[in-house]
Formats: C-alpha cells, structure tokens, sequence
C-alpha cells in the first residue's frame, strides 16, 4: 500500500475497536462524535445557556436517540424548532438551535442565524481535526459505484469512513463527518449538486486532499442551459486544491479535459484514451456477469462483483494511483 494516511504517519500502538488508533481528536460514541456543549457551542460559533451531558448530534426527532444533542434544522419545507418538544420527550441532552424554549431542562447551545451554517461549521470542524486523506468524488452518474470502489480500495489501510446513501448535500456532507470515527484511516465522501456554487460549499466544508469528478452528463438541467455549465459547476470541486493535492478525471470527456486545473496539483486522467494516464486496456464478464475483470493500462486487474461501469475502479484505485505522492503534513485554518 502506498498511500500513508497522515492518521498513521505518527501511529501510537494503541488498540481501539480493533483498529490502531494515534492522537484521538475526538470521543467516539455508538451514534458518531461525542460532543462537550462548549466544544458544539466554540465549532458552532453559538453560545452555552445551559449546560448538557455530552452526546452525539442528530438532526432528526424521528432517529433521535436518548443522550444525543438535537440540531435543529430550518427550512423552506420545516422548521425543527417545531420538534423541540419532542426532542425533549425522547430524551435528548440538549438543543442547539435559536431560541431557548420556557422551561426548558436540557442542555442548550443557542445559535444566531441559520443553524444550517451551524451545523456545516461543526463538520468543517471535524474535518480540520482529522489528519487522514478526505476523498471527494463528484459527476452526473456513478459516484455511489466510485465512492464504493475507493472505499474498497483503501481498505488495507484500515477503518475507511464514507457516505452513507445520499447523503451528498449540504446536510449530508457535514453530518457525515460528524459520524466519522477518530480511527479512521481515510475519509471518501459523495459531493452532490443541482445547481452553480453547491459545490464549492461542500469542498469547503470537506477539504479534500483527493478530488475526483468521473463524468458530465444531463442531470439537475432545470438549472443550466447546456452541458458546458454543468461541467463549469462539476470544476468547483478543485477550488482550493493546494500543491500536492491529486485532481482525478474522466480523460474521455471532451468537457472535462478542456477544465482549467490548479496549479501545482497532481492530475490523474483516467479512459480508454491512449493519452490517459490510468488506461483501461481490458475489460471482460465472467461467473455469469456476476464477476467483471477491468485490465488497466499500468497492469493492475481488478474484480468487481456485480453489474458496474468501468470509469469507478479506475478512478477509484487511489493506492496505486499515489504511489509518487506521499502524504504531507499540512496546517489547516
């Protein structure tokens, strides 16, 4: 394995839920982080009005479990503040949202403005606090089969976090990482969007070190006017790339080989083009179609299980892919 996660590069041999873990950043709990109201209240930029045990947060009254912190929500649809109470009867150890209930007897974090904005600060929290790789994987089609592959990938690696179903937006990215273990070798997350700038928040949230975008396609059209758009609003995922960072793309798409990449970054193109870096040669069905065998051009074969396209593994092979780009130590504000 040639990708040294920066969560192992200064290893203490300390055993946790099987796993090697080095400079806990944080309590891991059954339902994710473990959070200090002070700790959610400094992340949050909100404030302590009242005290709570500590305890993982949850968005949702309906999967709230007794001891979590409920966050909560507003939107155009719903309002959580209209949950409180129910948050209350199920046992929660705290709210963190904008107005203090009456008598009210839990924990309470109080934030000023959009609890979204809250709740994304918490995630770009812990994403500071972790020193493994983030992969971010984004494009119109495949990113669950990408996401799954990379993931299996860097599983020699240890404890590789990832997205759960869809949650690839901007509640999903950040509670993603509220749940990510502190053993975690790696982190590969789904970057979802409809429209211009999604993208970019995430990415900010997300920090990744791996950035990925596997094709262009007509999806989420009602909000752009033709593919060039589309592909425009897929590039925002390499904002903020610092030197050393790998930029991963389809060598196939005309749209994405044209996108501007930053500088200094290590690109990584991946097709059936003779000009790609990492080249499928081969590709066969066997068992039935239940096993297909992808030959790529540097002489690695990988077996998939079950109906894929081919662009996911070959993106998603990141082990070898770094061979030449050790992992740095960076400081990140």
């Amino acid at each position: 394995v040639t990708l040294h996660s920066r969560s192992f590069a200064r290893m203490e041999r300390t055993h946790h839920g099987g796993h090697d873990a080095i400079n806990i950043p944080w309590r891991d709990g059954p339902r994710g982080i473990v959070w200090e109201a002070e700790d959610i209240a400094e992340a949050s930029g909100g404030k302590v009005l009242k005290q709570g045990v500590p305890g993982s947060i949850c968005t949702d009254t309906r999967t709230l479990q007794s001891g979590d912190w409920f966050l909560a929500l507003a939107g155009s649809k719903f309002d959580g503040h209209n949950f409180l109470q129910q948050a209350l009867d199920r046992g929660c150890a705290g709210a963190i949202a904008n107005q203090l209930p009456v008598s009210w007897s839990k924990g309470f974090v109080q934030i000023e403005g959009s609890t979204l904005t809250a709740l994304q600060k918490l995630g770009a929290s812990v994403r500071k606090r972790f020193e493994g790789h983030v992969v971010a994987i984004t494009g119109s089609t495949g990113k669950t089969t990408t996401r799954m592959m990379t993931a299996l990938a860097l599983e020699s690696l240890g404890h590789i976090h990832q997205t759960e179903g869809n949650m690839n937006n901007a509640i999903g990215v950040p509670l993603t990482l509220l749940k990510m273990p502190s053993y975690s070798a790696a982190c590969v997350l789904e970057l979802g969007m409809n429209h211009k700038g999604e993208i970019l928040d995430l990415v900010a949230i997300a920090e990744p070190t791996i950035r990925v975008i596997i094709n262009v396609g007509p999806a989420h059209m009602e909000n752009f006017m033709n593919l060039e758009e589309v592909a425009s609003a897929k590039s925002e995922i390499f904002e903020g790339a610092k030197e050393g960072d790998i930029c991963v793309i389809n060598g196939d798409d005309p749209l994405l080989a044209a996108l501007s990449i930053p500088k200094g970054v290590n690109l990584m193109t991946f097709g059936r083009d003779h000009g790609c870096k990492m080249k499928l040669v081969d590709a066969r069905s066997k068992r039935g179609g239940r096993t297909v065998q992808v030959k790529l051009g540097y002489g690695a074969s990988i077996k998939v299980h079950g109906d894929t396209h081919f662009c996911g593994p070959k993106a998603s092979d990141i082990r070898d892919l770094s061979s030449s780009h050790q992992s740095r130590s960076r400081q990140r504000s």
